[in-house]
């Protein structure tokens, strides 16, 4: 079990070391491979030795190669837990790993540093207050804007842009509705990012992954856009509609309760 009051901050390439110490090879290759474009084996090799340093120093590891007891019980933890929500707010990301009796072990991730701790997602609002802080939610009333439709055409571009020019050269493209206006600047003000969570089931033997569901969304100054493109596919149209962050979250933890089963 993880204790309750210690709390991890590793890097990804000290996280990768102890998840391959713990005997999960090939996630931690994965983990690693995905950091960046790696010349050698050789440099790999080189950062996972740094990393084992790094480690020793901060006293997770012994100098038998031993791990920190409350790390190593973390990390069979993380690996484990079948269901696992994933939260994206631009470059940062919040994974909730179910430990089951209604406990999450949280790990956040950003600018590749990777902090964890457990915690129980219905005392005293907690998981609400970690989502409203996480996605940074507008707290005030929304203002009223009118919820708009795009084709499935104009999605699949806007999906790709990631910068305003390429924003504004869509919108160049015929005449579009004020609320899309409104949408596609908050868009832009984000840095292009849409936020979004996903339910996630995971198997750590054969070292695939589920994804069930996901759901997109923008806060905005106005409001916050919920992206429904279920019927992308079937009608060629995805709907954008307006909402409040207190409806955002009820909806956000009422999935993360039923894919734990709280």
């Amino acid at each position: 079990m993880v204790q309750e009051k210690k709390a991890f901050s590793l890097s990804t390439e000290e996280l990768s070391v102890v998840m391959m110490l713990c005997g999960y090879e090939q996630a931690a290759a994965d983990a690693l491979k995905n950091t960046r474009d790696w010349e050698s084996d050789e440099q790999l090799q080189e950062v996972v030795g740094e990393a084992e340093s790094l480690l020793r120093r901060r006293g997770y590891q012994n100098e038998i190669g031993e791990i920190d007891q409350g790390l190593e019980s973390l990390i069979h933890l993380l690996m484990r837990a079948e269901k696992k929500v994933r939260c994206v707010h631009g470059k940062t990301v919040m994974l909730l790993h179910n430990m089951g009796s209604r406990k999450v072990l949280v790990q956040k991730c950003e600018d590749g540093m990777h902090s964890f701790y457990d915690m129980d997602m219905t005392k005293n609002k907690q998981g609400e207050k970690t989502i409203q802080d996480f996605y940074q939610l507008p707290s005030e009333q929304p203002i009223e804007m009118e919820p708009f439709i795009m084709s499935s055409e104009m999605f699949q571009s806007f999906s790709v842009a990631k910068t305003a020019k390429q924003i504004n050269e869509l919108l160049s493209e015929g005449e579009h509705p004020p609320a899309m206006q409104a949408f596609m600047e908050a868009f832009v003000k984000s840095g292009c990012f849409l936020n979004n969570f996903s339910l996630i089931k995971s198997d750590y033997i054969t070292d695939e992954n589920e994804i069930p569901e996901i759901h997109l969304f923008l806060p905005s100054k106005s409001c916050i856009w919920y992206i429904d493109y279920k019927e992308v596919d079937t009608h060629g149209q995805v709907y954008f509609y307006p909402t409040e962050a207190s409806s955002l979250i009820q909806m956000i933890m009422t999935r993360i309760k039923m894919w734990f089963g709280f």
